[in-house]
């Protein structure tokens, strides 16, 4: 196995934006053919919000045991 640099791989587009000033961004990868994809984002999410925000907001791990836990009344 070999690492290689996503722009090797032909037929996939990619895409991004950032908003400097709120600290965020958005990658998209869009393909001409079908394919299937996987994003494992806890680990980034737990380095980066850690605990409630400073301004008493749930963060982002809070808010994804409240949906896990909505998902499971259904």
């Amino acid at each position: 196995m070999r690492k290689i640099r996503i722009q090797e791989i032909e037929g996939i587009l990619i895409g991004q934006t950032e908003n400097k000033e709120a600290g965020t961004g958005c990658t998209v990868l869009i393909s001409k053919e079908e394919m299937a994809a996987e994003v494992v984002s806890e680990a980034i999410i737990q380095a980066v919000v850690s605990a409630e925000s400073a301004y008493g907001y749930p963060s982002a791990v809070s808010m994804q045991a409240i949906f896990e836990n909505d998902q499971k009344s259904v």
